[in-house]
């Protein structure tokens, strides 16, 4: 093995992670031919990389001899590793077994494991929630940036935080939310309120209140009301627009608009300065609106609003995360733990877990969680997983995940949870792919004697959307014996349920976490999956079946 760096290793750890790379797209079958180039070069330049390479082949070909079936072995002989000195190395070192790409990561994982064994310095990144591949839509006018303790209206579309805004109706019942328009302009909605967001640079205020700060680069924003256009000359301004009849009110804060009346006859337009205040109908102008004061919430206070309610989501998940660890029917509870990541560890935090009971981390990298201070784990391959061991046989059982998926394949499924082969029972927990997303399913087997039976419990209903990619979401299965139902959720709703029509004993055992590396094995059927890229920072299972208000409970905690 490659001696052990013995300072600082910010720099080499990069060269080895790249050159692991390079190996496992290479032996995947994965790596494009400027991929091959680069390792090409890479090996002829650098006999430490060499060294390096030959130990990750010479562990692969163990851990195939070690672990696969003699049946497998004997399949599959023709397919050993051929090591030989050239500078053509990827040419000389390509393996062709379909298990390569699991083994592989294990063998990487191994290696990078004593190979950068020293202790890393702290980094001094803050860990802010990625949210890849959602932020921008070329179908959006603006983005909502803040939400804070909004009840949205039946009427109108939900939506999250950091997420795209299409043209269309946003409606609040309560609360507050910030819009940032792709103009620049940034708008607060204190409900009771609805506003049409018409263009990048336009909307139309319905009913509420509404506060508008402009940067000069978005001159010309307009916000249409009733009696007329409100355009901006690059300032901050509100606007109320009452529901009961009353006249609205216009009120520059900084700067200077103009007002564009529609009232019949009406063609003066009438520029207002700072301090200044219109009515919007109904009222003399020559008594206008009393001064705005604090009747109009603005971005700086809507930021610090947002940052009190954010301190108490974090304070509300981790109190429920104490109610969770305190569950007698607590199996497992795969998440983030603060120990070193060359670990490889997704640790079982579950009251009285043995040690076997802890994730093996096997190709996935850690990166930013859903709070502040966590980690997730991300997915980035078919060889990237976590291999898991729960012992133990259900009655009822519930299973839930937190998730990002960061790209769906455009047809196969995504394995969530898969079980190691050679097992008495078994679960299996997928999305299924479908055009705009993907439908949730569970099936659970018994194969005595090797004669497999399963049964296939699919939500119907869809479960997640093209547009979800990036973001967190809250998955739920649960198996009910006493009520014979399989029920599915997402984000703590129901998406649909299957009656059990045999209800038998169910166990996880050994599985895999956001990969199945025997995909090969079902190859051609309906059961060949497709690994998660994406990411996942928390599993858990139980030994119940948990209620509709036990998944909302958990979702509503959970949510960042």
């Amino acid at each position: 093995m490659p001696e052990k760096p013995t300072n600082n290793r910010s720099g080499s750890a990069g060269a080895e992670r790249k050159l692991l790379r390079l190996a496992e797209a290479v032996i995947n079958g994965e790596a494009t031919e400027a991929e091959v180039a680069e390792l090409d070069a890479l090996l002829a330049e650098d006999a430490s990389a060499r060294t390096l390479y030959l130990d990750l082949i010479d562990v692969h070909a163990g851990l195939k001899r070690k672990y696969l079936s003699p049946a497998m072995d004997a399949e599959e002989e023709s397919y050993e590793p051929v090591v030989e000195e050239s500078t053509r190395w990827p040419a000389k070192h390509v393996l062709r077994s379909a298990w390569g790409p699991a083994l592989l990561a294990l063998a990487a994982s191994l290696l990078v494991a004593v190979w950068l064994s020293q202790p890393e310095a702290p980094s001094n990144e803050p860990l802010v929630a990625s949210t890849p591949g959602h932020e921008a839509s070329v179908n959006g006018v603006a983005v909502l940036s803040r939400a804070v303790d909004v009840v949205w209206s039946k009427q109108a579309e939900r939506h999250r935080e950091g997420s795209p805004l299409p043209a269309g109706l946003l409606a609040i019942d309560s609360g507050l939310i910030q819009v940032d328009f792709y103009c620049g302009a940034v708008a607060v909605l204190e409900g009771p309120a609805q506003i049409e967001l018409r263009s990048p640079d336009r909307a139309a205020l319905v009913a509420g209140k509404l506060r508008t700060r402009v940067p000069t680069r978005a001159r010309g924003f307009t916000v249409t009301t009733s009696s007329g256009d409100v355009v901006d000359l690059g300032t901050e301004f509100a606007i109320e627009a009452p529901r009961d009849g009353r006249p609205g009110e216009l009120h520059v804060i900084d700067g200077e608009v103009r007002f564009h009346p529609n009232a019949y006859g009406e063609t003066k337009v009438v520029s207002l300065r700072q301090g200044e205040a219109l009515w919007l109908g109904g009222e003399s102008a020559d008594n206008p609106p009393g001064d705005a004061g604090m009747r109009f919430v603005g971005p700086t206070e809507v930021e610090t609003l947002a940052r009190a309610e954010y301190d108490q989501r974090v304070a509300r998940w981790a109190a429920h995360r104490e109610r969770l660890l305190g569950d007698p029917h607590l199996i497992a509870l795969y998440s983030y733990s603060p120990e070193p990541e060359w670990s490889r560890l997704f640790r079982n935090i579950a009251p009285g877990a043995g040690g076997d009971t802890h994730g093996s981390v096997v190709g996935a990298e850690w990166v930013a969680g859903r709070w502040p201070g966590t980690r997730a784990l991300r997915f980035g391959n078919p060889s990237h997983r976590v291999s898991v061991s729960v012992p133990g046989v259900f009655e009822s059982l519930s299973l839930s995940i937190w998730l990002a998926v960061d790209r769906f394949h455009p047809t196969n499924r995504v394995a969530l949870l898969h079980p190691e082969l050679e097992q008495d029972r078994a679960l299996f927990w997928t999305l299924d792919r479908v055009p705009n997303g993907a439908v949730l399913h569970f099936a659970e087997t018994v194969a005595p004697n090797g004669n497999a039976y399963r049964n296939h419990y699919s939500s119907g209903g869809q479960g997640m959307f093209n547009n979800d990619v990036g973001r967190w979401v809250h998955l739920v299965v649960t198996y009910d014996r006493d009520r014979r139902l399989v029920s599915h959720y997402r984000d703590g709703r129901l998406v649909g349920s299957r009656p059990i029509e045999q209800a038998r004993q169910l166990s996880i055992g050994a599985a895999d976490l956001g990969n199945w590396p025997y995909k090969d094995w079902a190859k051609g059927t309906q059961f060949e999956m497709r690994n998660l890229v994406g990411r996942i920072d928390e599993f858990a299972a139980l030994g119940r079946a948990l209620s509709a208000a036990d998944v909302a409970e958990m979702y509503e905690a959970g949510a960042p």
